[in-house]
């Protein structure tokens, strides 16, 4: 999910979505799918820019399910690996398809900065790294951004510095965003577990670059991320570190 609080959701339906979300309670008739397209249809009915908030919010929590659905197909058994899969393929198509309708409805001038923020974090995990970088860097430019919107941004930012080819041939990444994210104390739970965990994905990529120790710096992050996803029953984000600690085992 992206860096919206519970409390920029000013509709009951909406704040089941964010808690249904953030307790990995994703999908089924009674899921945060299911409730996210009932609050897009009940958006479109009020105006335009309610409409593109509605479909902002549809590709975040699609965005979301792409992410627990291959997170799912790393720990699954055998005979349920291939539904995951196919839940993960279809959602992300439905993720980029509903963030460029967004896009289309608000206009990339005026979106905010967690409207952008869902944007980017799409086309990076799509590998569209300098399209999603536009976006980041806009976000960050909000007079009116939180300190944990930009957080997460800086997170983002720092990831797909991370991945962008000439920056992985120059040897260059992310690092001073995620130290800057990583400085930002005065955050909420649910933004420093993501802190955390983008930290530690950071470091696995760094396996050239610190061959010694990048495991044992990732699994830390890790773990301070899980215990704090554990402690706040954080479902979809347990789901997610765990994923990510079997790929650094």
């Amino acid at each position: 999910m992206n860096e919206k609080g519970r409390d920029d959701y000013s509709d009951d339906i909406g704040r089941k979505v964010y808690d249904l979300t953030w307790k990995g309670e994703i999908w089924g008739t009674d899921g945060a799918i299911k409730l996210s397209h009932i609050r897009y249809a009940y958006l479109s009915v009020m105006n335009d820019y309610r409409k593109g908030d509605g479909a902002s919010a549809l590709s975040s929590t699609y965005y979301t399910a792409w992410g627990n659905a291959f997170s799912q197909f790393i720990v699954a058994p055998i005979k349920l690996k291939l539904l995951w899969l196919i839940r993960g393929i279809c959602c992300a198509f439905w993720a980029l398809a509903w963030s460029r309708h967004a896009e289309k409805e608000i206009g990339f001038e005026n979106m905010t900065h967690g409207q952008l923020d869902v944007r980017a974090s799409i086309l990076a995990k799509w590998h569209l790294y300098r399209k999603a970088e536009k976006y980041l860097r806009k976000a960050l430019e909000k007079p009116d951004i939180t300190t944990d919107s930009q957080a997460l941004i800086l997170c983002k930012l720092g990831e797909v510095l991370d991945r962008k080819l000439l920056n992985r041939i120059k040897g260059d990444h992310g690092g001073i965003e995620f130290g800057d994210a990583k400085r930002i104390t005065k955050v909420k739970n649910t933004t420093r577990v993501r802190v955390f965990k983008a930290l530690g994905a950071h470091m696995l990529r760094k396996k050239r670059s610190r061959p010694l120790d990048y495991k044992r710096v990732a699994k830390k992050f890790f773990m301070q991320a899980l215990e704090i996803a554990e402690r706040d029953n954080l479902g979809d984000q347990i789901v997610k570190i765990k994923a990510l600690m079997k790929k650094a085992s």
